[in-house]
């Protein structure tokens, strides 16, 4: 694909195929995990649970909410009635911290690792330094111009009846 002088290539059949299975091996072992972590009989086999939590993921998806945080718990809520509300709600909840924000700490971690060996101590600073001198002043000046249109607003506005 060209666009403008740039140009994209598209992957080959073997590459998307590879990341199909990926994608779907990451959804197997991701509902797995729920599947364990359920306290009970959810009164469904393991093929159609991963089904709904292939749904209920995709909807929360679809939501545009961050993570689909309450779209996917609801929807794994309503789909899966044989566990009672409140062990459902831990096992989602234990679900969350383990496949998503164990990761995630990890993952900041070794990039933060990464990230101080690159460059003496110095130059990081330095650049912590302007990082956080040209976020104030961005903070400040978009503060500044929220407080005049607010104050326009208020304006424009009649007064109390």
């Amino acid at each position: 694909m060209r666009w403008s002088g740039y140009e994209i290539a598209l992957p080959g059949p073997i590459s998307t195929v590879s990341q199909l299975a990926a994608g779907v091996g990451d959804m197997l072992c991701a509902s797995a995990a729920l599947y364990l972590l359920l306290p009970g009989d959810p009164g469904t086999g393991y093929p159609i649970f991963a089904g709904l939590f292939a749904a209920a993921l995709t909807l929360g998806l679809l939501s545009w909410i961050p993570g689909g945080i309450g779209v996917f718990e609801t929807i794994m809520l309503l789909a899966v009635p044989n566990i009672p509300t409140e062990k459902m709600l831990a096992s989602l909840l234990v679900f969350r911290v383990l496949y998503y924000l164990i990761p995630m700490i990890v993952a900041i971690g070794v990039y933060g690792w990464y990230e101080a060996r690159q460059a003496p101590i110095q130059s990081r600073l330095r650049t912590l330094g302007r990082m956080v001198r040209l976020g104030g002043i961005v903070t400040m000046r978009s503060a500044r111009a929220l407080a005049q249109r607010i104050e326009a607003e208020f304006r424009k506005r009649p007064g109390p009846y």
